[in-house]
C-alpha cells in the first residue's frame, strides 16, 4: 500500500509461478519506529485487493538500525515462519526471493536446511555497479549460494555476474497478464495518441520527453500526449508543459490503478519512454502485448525489447534525436497484431510460468537425496 507501483514486479512473477505450482508469498516488513505494533510471526492477508488472489502473509517486525542485526532478525523471522505457512506444517520445497536483500535473508534462514532458493533480480543499481559495500556483501551472499539467479534482462545479468562471478544465471523476463493487457484492433486515431506511463521521477527524464515533443511540434501537430503517473517531479513537469506552451498537446493525468492502464494502452498509438536507465520495463512489455509500438531511449535492457518491427530506439540524450524517432514512428507501418502475438509468446504469465517451472525443476534436481 505504501508504494503501489512496486508490487507489480513481485506479484506477476508469483502469479506466473502459481499456474503450475502451489505458491505462497511472504513479505518481511521491517519497522524502525518503536510505537508501531509488530511481531515476528506471519499474519495472513485475506484482502484479495492486496494479495492478487495469492496466499500471502506479512511479518511486521521491529528491528534495530544496525544492518547486520537487521539482516539476522529478518532471517530468524523467515526461518520461524517457514513451517507455519501451510496448515500441514510442511515447509516449502524452494524459496523464490525477489531482489538480493531478500535473497540474503533466504541464504541465512536456510543454513543447515536442505532448502534451496532462487533470486529474481530487478534492482537497477546492480546493473549500474552502484551497490555500496554492505549491499555488495549481501548480493554476493544471495547470488553465490542461490540455485539460480534470474535477472530480468541481459543487461542486469551482466551486473549480477560482475558482482558474483560464477553465479548460475538465467534471464527470465517480467510477465504480463493477457487478461488485463490485450490487443484490440481499432481504426487509426486522428490526432495520434501518444502515451507515457510511469512514475514522475528524475530517472524517467521527463524534461527530455517534453523538450523532444516541443521539437516535434515544429514539424507536425497531429498528435496528443497523455502523461499517466505521479511522483516527486510532477510540479516540475507541469511547469515545463506551461513553459514550452504544450498545454494543448500534453495532458498530465496523474496516477491510475494498474488495472486501468490496460485500457489506456488499448487506445494508444505509441508508448514513449525516455528513462535514464531501465532494466526490463514492464510498461514496454504491456504495450507490446496490447499491440502498441514503442519509442524509447536505448538504455539498460530496453534494446533487448525493441526491434524495427516493434518500435524505434534513440540513443542520445537529445530532444532532436527524440523528435526524429517520434516522427519516424508516427509514419511507420507497424503491424500491431504481430507485435501483440510476439509479445504474448514471450511475456505471458503462462510463458514465464513455464520458464520458472524449468528453473525450479533444475534446481531441485541438484538437491542431494
Amino acid at each position: 500500500r505504501a508504494e503501489p507501483t512496486r508490487d507489480v514486479f513481485v506479484r506477476e512473477h508469483a502469479r506466473a509461478a502459481a499456474l503450475e505450482h502451489e505458491v505462497g508469498v511472504l513479505h518481511w516488513d521491517p519497522v524502525l519506529e518503536p510505537s508501531c505494533a509488530t511481531g515476528s510471526r506471519p499474519v495472513p492477508l485475506e484482502d484479495p485487493r492486496e494479495t492478487g488472489g495469492l496466499r500471502t502473509w506479512r511479518i511486521r517486525q521491529r528491528v534495530t538500525r544496525l544492518p547486520l542485526s537487521m539482516l539476522a532478525q529478518g532471517a530468524w523471522a523467515l526461518r520461524r515462519a517457514l513451517p507455519n505457512l501451510w496448515p500441514d506444517g510442511r515447509p516449502p520445497d524452494l524459496i523464490h526471493a525477489h531482489v538480493f536483500q531478500a535473497g540474503a535473508l533466504a541464504a541465512l534462514a536456510t543454513l543447515g536446511l536442505r532448502l534451496p532458493w532462487v533470486v529474481t533480480e530487478h534492482y537497477s543499481a546492480v546493473a549500474l555497479g552502484r551497490l555500496g559495500r554492505r549491499d555488495r556483501l549481501q548480493a554476493r551472499l544471495a547470488y553465490q549460494g542461490a540455485g539460480m539467479v534470474l535477472p530480468v534482462s541481459a543487461a542486469l545479468r551482466a551486473g549480477v555476474e560482475r558482482c558474483a562471478p560464477g553465479a548460475r544465471c538465467r534471464v527470465v523476463p517480467n510477465p504480463v497478464d493477457l487478461e488485463r493487457f490485450r490487443y484490440v484492433p481499432r481504426p487509426p486515431n486522428e490526432p495520434r495518441r501518444l502515451l507515457f506511463v510511469g512514475r514522475l521521477a528524475e530517472i524517467k527524464d521527463l524534461p527530455l520527453l517534453l523538450r523532444g515533443l516541443a521539437r516535434l511540434r515544429q514539424r507536425r501537430d497531429d498528435w496528443r500526449l497523455e502523461l499517466v503517473g505521479d511522483g516527486p517531479e510532477r510540479a516540475r513537469v507541469e511547469g515545463l508543459v506551461a513553459e514550452l506552451a504544450l498545454g494543448g498537446l500534453v495532458r498530465v493525468r496523474g496516477a491510475l490503478p494498474h488495472a486501468e492502464v490496460g485500457a489506456e494502452l488499448a487506445r494508444a498509438d505509441l508508448l514513449v519512454l525516455t528513462s535514464q536507465w531501465e532494466n526490463l520495463p514492464c510498461v514496454i512489455a504491456e504495450a507490446h502485448v496490447a499491440g502498441v509500438p514503442v519509442v524509447a531511449r536505448e538504455v539498460g535492457g530496453v534494446g533487448e525489447m525493441l526491434t524495427p518491427a516493434t518500435g524505434v530506439l534513440f540513443r542520445e540524450r537529445d530532444p532532436g534525436a527524440l523528435a526524429d524517432a517520434l516522427d519516424a514512428a508516427l509514419d511507420a507501418p507497424f503491424e500491431r497484431g504481430e507485435i501483440a502475438a510476439q509479445a504474448a509468446a514471450r511475456y505471458s504469465l503462462a510463458a514465464v510460468g513455464r520458464a520458472l517451472g524449468e528453473v525450479y525443476a533444475e534446481v531441485l534436481a541438484r538437491q542431494p537425496g
